[in-house]
């Protein structure tokens, strides 16, 4: 037994709406528990201006030096609504950034505001480090080892256990980042699995903890038949989404020849998001791909596209509009689309990638594909059509042990206990 877990300071350096969203869910589940919660993000994280309600603290400091941030350190408020802004961050640590330059002054200042993050952190005697990103410049993997070399305590969050467009490198960044935290915490037993099969040596200290539902997206339900009226939706017609980074593993190819294949002909496909990790992405057009994909294959008629960010009342207009969410995943370690579509109670269409089929038993608007190939999504689409109407499928599904306060409880026990997964 460790002693109690009062105050955690949770490492968040990307702060979009995938990973920033997880971070708030988590900081408000913890803090429900009365205990003491700070977010350091980036000065451009799309976090910090949300008018989110808000029992945590959100630091956005990172990417610059914390000596001029003196004001946002001590006088941060909990509330989202007039939160200081560190601006854009110090660019001056990217060595791109700053070709005038030279690399030797560029590495110490990183050197320097490593250090000076994790003395700050040693000094506020946070009980509990908790990082959700490996890849974390200017701070680099050394700031794990720095954080122990001082005697604090680190768990991190493994959201991918390898990056999705994995590089030559990857395999040893995670690999310093896994060996210096306490605690590794994954989103599924599959993802748990791998982890183990790539890192046997993180056995004793990997901790089973599910994503949980979502709290920051309002409910809209009488939004349903506007947002349909905006996209020029037939009445009647049954909406398949894909939202979010629309990237290799998530299929998308795959999917628009599924549509086409379907018998269902009644069906709009709506894919909500910007493209990457792909070779002939079409430069300035967030969904110019997919678009050109559509268009070859006849389907333009029957695809609606929303590119770019969507904001939270319009992610849940687009969520309330919608009938069914495909997840055909050929590879994944979590999703947060999987959380998202639970969240609205909307029909997901799934491959079990990333353990995907751990989260669904006991939520009964689902169609588990038998793998992420065309055929498999063409009958996944025709059979959840079958089931997904309004009438059928409530808005409403009561899944207590994926509400967030749930998940802070068992977490913090487990690491107060220190007892990992058997």
């Amino acid at each position: 037994m460790t002693a109690p877990i009062r105050s955690i300071a949770i490492i968040d350096p990307i702060g979009d709406l995938g990973i920033g969203a997880y971070t708030y869910e988590l900081a408000e589940g913890l803090a429900a528990h009365g205990i003491r919660v700070d977010v350091f993000t980036n000065g451009l994280s799309q976090m910090k201006d949300l008018p989110l309600p808000r029992h945590h603290r959100l630091l956005p400091v990172l990417g610059s030096l914390l000596a001029r941030q003196r004001a946002i350190l001590r006088h941060a408020p909990t509330a989202a609504a007039g939160m200081p802004s560190s601006g854009r961050g110090d660019a001056s640590s990217s060595p791109a950034a700053t070709p005038a330059r030279s690399r030797l002054v560029v590495k110490a200042r990183n050197v320097l505001m490593r250090f000076e993050l994790a003395l700050y952190l040693k000094k506020s005697r946070y009980d509990l480090i908790w990082t959700q990103w490996p890849d974390m410049p200017p701070y680099g993997t050394k700031f794990w080892s720095l954080c122990k070399t001082l005697g604090m305590r680190v768990v991190h969050t493994v959201h991918n256990v390898l990056p999705h467009e994995e590089s030559a490198d990857d395999h040893d960044l995670v690999r310093e980042v896994y060996k210096y935290s306490d605690s590794l915490l994954v989103h599924s037993e599959y993802t748990r699995q791998e982890l183990l099969r790539l890192f046997p040596e993180c056995k004793s200290k990997t901790l089973l903890m599910y994503h949980g539902l979502y709290t920051m997206y309002p409910r809209l339900e009488g939004e349903r038949t506007g947002m349909r009226k905006k996209l020029d939706i037939p009445d009647g017609a049954l909406v398949l989404l894909c939202f979010g980074s629309i990237r290799p593993y998530k299929n998308i190819d795959s999917v628009l020849e599924a549509v086409v294949a379907s018998r269902r002909k009644d069906t709009i496909l709506v894919v909500a998001g910007r493209e990457s990790g792909f070779p002939d992405i079409v430069q300035g057009e967030p969904l110019g791909r997919t678009r050109r994909l559509a268009q070859n294959l006849g389907l333009l008629d029957r695809v609606k596209l929303i590119p770019g960010l969507l904001d939270l009342k319009s992610t849940s207009e687009l969520f309330e509009a919608a009938d069914i969410l495909l997840l055909p995943y050929g590879k994944s370690y979590g999703s947060g689309a999987l959380l998202l579509g639970m969240t609205f109670g909307i029909h997901i269409v799934a491959t079990r990638a990333g353990g995907m089929d751990e989260y669904l038993p006991e939520y009964p608007a689902h169609t588990l594909l038998e793998g992420p190939d065309v055929s498999s999504i063409t009958k996944g689409i025709d059979l959840a059509a079958e089931q997904a109407s309004r009438n059928d499928v409530s808005r409403r599904i009561a899944l207590s042990h994926f509400e967030w306060t749930e998940i802070a409880r068992t977490t913090m026990q487990r690491l107060t206990a220190g007892i990992p997964n058997s």
